[in-house]
């Protein structure tokens, strides 16, 4: 509302204003709500520093849903593990990582669908949506705001899994919240900051 001509995002050649972000992030939760994703249901995200996953750290929570976010460095059987383990019935995947889960995709119990990232040409697709055509489906204004105590899970992240099983990590929609302002102290960051998201 503030900053509404102000970069959002900077990807290679693409730019979205703050305006084009948030309608990005509602389209992918009116879209998620169209699929009959509920508060509390586990959206799994496999995907590389790109828009969608920041689409998605948005998108999901907005609706009540909890993000699962996936280390792209995993192999399949864990990221199978992971996607069983926290509920997942949605996963958003980057094609260029498609082959970490193929192998192991029939085995999965509670994925229902598929979402395909293709960010750059060459990856593989897996039986599902196509994300753009996903978005662009969907509706552009914001949905009702799901959240009625800021200590519902807003995101489900898992340990590597070098010693055992990874073991997943409830975080709260205030702990995110304090943590984005302990972020904007400790960095110093101000209206004109720019920041590189690793």
């Amino acid at each position: 509302d503030v900053f509404r001509e102000k970069t959002a995002i900077i990807h290679a050649d693409q730019r979205f204003s703050y305006p084009e972000f948030a309608e990005r992030a509602y389209r992918l939760a009116n879209g998620l709500k169209g699929l009959g994703v509920k508060k509390g249901d586990r959206i799994a995200a496999l995907l590389p520093n790109i828009p969608p996953m920041l689409e998605a750290n948005f998108g999901a929570p907005i609706i009540g849903a909890v993000l699962v976010p996936i280390n792209t460095r995993l192999k399949g059987e864990e990221i199978a593990y992971i996607l069983d383990h926290s509920g997942a019935t949605v996963l958003i995947v980057d094609t260029e990582l498609a082959t970490q889960i193929a192998p192991v995709l029939s085995r999965l119990e509670t994925v229902q669908t598929i979402i395909n990232v293709e960010d750059a040409p060459g990856g593989v697709r897996l039986p599902g949506l196509d994300y753009e055509a996903f978005l662009a489906a969907s509706s552009p204004k914001a949905p009702d705001w799901a959240i009625t105590d800021e200590d519902e899970t807003i995101s489900i992240n898992y340990t590597s899994g070098t010693t055992g099983r990874p073991k997943g990590v409830m975080y709260t929609h205030r702990g995110a919240y304090l943590n984005a302002l302990g972020e904007l102290l400790e960095t110093k960051m101000t209206s004109d900051s720019v920041y590189l998201w690793t």
